[in-house]
């Protein structure tokens, strides 16, 4: 699974350029199923353009729109997206990466 790319702003801020994996790891720490996630930190300012292209919305990186289901913010009490699916879920011995790539896709539409 590819790294997370993040980038840090000059105020010490981090931005994901990967919103839709950000929504699915978020859903995932607000149900109990991860903790951490590892990413690749970049300068803002080397993909500057690109993170002018992607950032859509007004809510300062408090929450992801997940069109046609509901928002996904920094809080379960922030979060519109059903997360009973999730809840559910009960966890693997250990899933391969390989498994867990198709299980990221069916979350993010990838």
């Amino acid at each position: 699974i590819p790294l997370m790319e993040v980038l840090l702003d000059d105020q010490g801020r981090y931005w994901s350029l990967d919103n839709r994996r950000l929504a699915v790891f978020r859903l995932l720490e607000m149900c109990g199923k991860i903790s951490r996630v590892r990413v690749e930190v970049h300068p803002l300012h080397q993909h500057q353009a690109e993170f002018n292209s992607k950032k859509t919305n007004r809510a300062d990186g408090w929450a992801i729109r997940v069109e046609g289901v509901g928002n996904v913010g920094r809080s379960r009490r922030d979060t519109t997206y059903p997360l009973h699916e999730i809840d559910r879920a009960q966890p693997a011995e250990r899933m391969s990466d390989e498994a867990f790539s198709i299980f990221l896709c069916t979350l993010t539409d990838e």
